[in-house]
């Protein structure tokens, strides 16, 4: 009898979503209603949004109650972006968790393509590229260890699994602006993550944000050692000075 109840129950429950996409939000109003739509229209794939919203008093949680129950409304006092983001991933139920910032919009049916890609590791991280509106270009291609020494992946083109956040225990907030880039660098290192590049424009990336208008010094003061300790790269030497040859 139990056994049947338990069995019932079961089906029931709704199907858990395969991708969370996450935005974390302050005072954004004119932005939201882009990157929503554009989640919501995913074709093919169940996916649930959630907004972790800083205390925004521009109008942006009224535009973001106007959903309803078609997306999570978490909003509190924060300690940043990354601070939110940490507490949006505690809360998804996705397999896959995607990251957007207000006014970024996913490519139409993008999940579905990129999920038929999903390995069957246990911890894959799955990304294409994006097209930069702020450049006027299409920026990605498949990443090499080498390229984190100066460059990043766009954060709005990648898939992460979900218990990837728990295995590096997400991101660090002594890197206020680009705790992404460290957590990417991680992520690469990692025998137990899985990378595939997907050769695919994934989003449309508003561009023009914190990370390109502001410097994120603990993280540049870091980021050789990161790369050193994750990716096995050599810390390259200084340069010498004008007046000493090279050794």
């Amino acid at each position: 009898m139990w056994q049947l109840i338990r069995r019932l129950a079961r089906k029931s429950r709704p199907p858990q979503p395969e991708v969370t996409v996450l935005m974390a939000t302050l005072n954004a109003k004119r932005l939201v209603e882009a990157t929503i739509a554009s989640v919501l229209s995913q074709q093919g794939v169940r996916v649930e949004m959630i907004v972790c919203d800083g205390l925004s008093s521009d109008g942006t949680l009224e535009a973001l109650a106007a959903y309803g129950d078609r997306i999570q409304i978490h909003s509190r006092a924060d300690r940043g972006v990354y601070d939110a983001l940490n507490h949006g991933t505690a809360l998804a139920k996705g397999r896959f968790i995607m990251i957007l910032g207000a006014g970024d919009r996913l490519r139409e049916g993008v999940l579905k393509s990129l999920l038929l890609h999903a390995p069957t590791g246990r911890h894959p991280l799955i990304y294409g590229d994006v097209f930069m509106e702020d450049l006027d270009r299409r920026y990605g291609g498949a990443w090499t260890a080498e390229r984190f020494r100066k460059e990043n992946l766009c954060q709005q083109g990648i898939l992460y699994e979900r218990g990837i956040f728990s295995l590096l225990g997400g991101f660090q907030l002594k890197y206020p602006i680009l705790a992404d880039y460290a957590f990417n660098i991680q992520c690469f290192g990692h025998r137990s993550i899985q990378c595939v590049y997907v050769n695919e424009i994934v989003a449309d990336y508003l561009g023009d944000g914190l990370s390109a208008n502001n410097r994120d010094e603990a993280f540049m003061e870091d980021r050789a050692m990161l790369v050193h300790q994750h990716l096995g790269l050599p810390l390259k030497p200084s340069k010498p000075r004008t007046n000493e040859a090279p050794a």
